[in-house]
C-alpha cells in the first residue's frame, strides 16, 4: 500500500480529474474530504486543500490481510483514517 499526497495548488481539481479519468471510477464517495472515489484497481483518490490524495493498493492481493477484505475496503479504510486527522496548514 502507498499513499501518496500531491499537492496541487489550484491545479488540485485538474489533477483530480486527470487521476478519475486515468484510472477507471468504480464508485463516487461521499463525505471524505473535498470529493473522492474508488478506481478500477481498488485504490481511492481524495481531494481536499488544494491537495490530492492517492491510497494506491494495487500491489496488493485482494482479498488481503486477516480477516481477508478487499483492496477496495482497505483503501476506504485508510483513506478515512487519513482525512480523519487532515488539518489545512497555511504557510505564511
Amino acid at each position: 500500500m502507498v499513499l501518496t499526497v500531491r499537492e496541487s495548488g489550484a491545479d488540485a481539481g485538474a489533477d483530480f480529474e486527470g487521476l478519475r479519468a486515468s484510472g477507471g471510477v468504480v464508485r463516487e464517495l461521499t463525505g471524505l474530504g473535498e470529493a473522492a472515489f474508488v478506481r478500477a484497481d481498488g485504490s481511492t483518490v481524495v481531494r481536499k486543500d488544494g491537495m490530492v490524495l492517492v491510497v494506491d493498493v494495487s500491489g496488493l492481493p485482494d482479498p488481503f490481510g486477516f480477516p481477508a477484505r478487499g483492496r477496495a475496503d482497505l483503501s476506504v479504510m485508510a483513506a478515512t483514517t487519513v482525512m480523519t486527522c487532515w488539518k489545512e496548514h497555511v504557510v505564511k
